[in-house]
């Protein structure tokens, strides 16, 4: 009774989905000692890449399910190998992909890459490709979708990965970055992280910065539902930074 209710507390904070998900993971065609998803009841992670008698890569974080999509938050401090260092690329922050079947002892899944890393050719895991804007807008679109549902965990960290993307390539797109700004002043009124408020005033900058003519299209044509963010937003902007195109434009979100 005593190891029961230990088990029921530990995933006491995990959906029905995500208990089902629990476990350990092996690809059999590289090992079969050492697994490459660990997801844990606690809601910690480690993934490895493995490539036999050369390389073995992991990284520890935190994992949860949005949807049918495995999300893995790394800490990049904690990266490990044992092997040829020589070969070890870039490990990226978040891994996603959908699960679409697994069994006691292995997971499949769709648009993965098994660690997210880049290493030399042969390698088990391959290096990931940004999403391209139409994907990135489909996902904050789930995002928005998951907010509604009030699974505001699920929707930070796909915002977090699509704003590490915005902010720190070259691809930038001037309404994924609005969009952006809104979803998280929506997660800021949820209660959320303390600086989701700052990230939605650096996604507000960010779009101005790379086109602002689509910037006010996008922050003109906000629904009525969101021109409350959208006019608070543009009020803490107007406070500590002046932008002509914003202010000379007719947009709603700042009158």
């Amino acid at each position: 009774m005593l190891i029961a209710a230990m088990l029921l507390s530990a995933c006491g904070g995990l959906s029905s989905k995500e208990k089902q998900i629990v476990g350990l993971y092996y690809n059999p065609a590289v090992s079969d000692r050492e697994p490459v998803f660990e997801l844990n009841s606690d809601g910690s992670s480690v993934m490895r890449a493995i490539r036999p008698d050369v390389l073995t890569l992991s990284v520890k974080g935190t994992w949860h399910m949005a949807g049918d999509t495995l999300v893995i938050q790394h800490n990049l401090a904690t990266v490990t190998a044992e092997g040829d260092t020589a070969i070890i690329g870039t490990v990226a922050p978040v891994f996603k992909a959908i699960v679409t079947d697994h069994t006691d002892y292995t997971m499949t899944l769709v648009r993965a890459c098994v660690l997210a890393c880049a290493v030399a050719a042969g390698m088990t895991a391959a290096s990931c490709s940004s999403p391209s804007v139409s994907e990135q807008k489909d996902d904050l679109e789930q995002a928005q979708a998951l907010i509604e549902r009030l699974d505001y965990r699920s929707a930070q960290s796909i915002c977090d990965e699509i704003r590490q993307y915005q902010t720190k390539g070259d691809a930038r797109d001037a309404k994924v970055l609005g969009r952006l700004s809104i979803l998280y002043m929506k997660l800021s009124d949820a209660g959320g992280h303390e600086e989701n408020i700052e990230y939605a005033y650096q996604c507000f900058l960010e779009a101005y910065s790379a086109d602002s003519i689509a910037a006010n299209e996008y922050y003109s044509s906000l629904s009525i539902d969101e021109m409350p963010q959208g006019m608070l937003l543009a009020g803490i902007v107007r406070n500590t930074i002046r932008i002509p195109d914003m202010e000379e434009s007719d947009s709603v979100a700042i009158k």
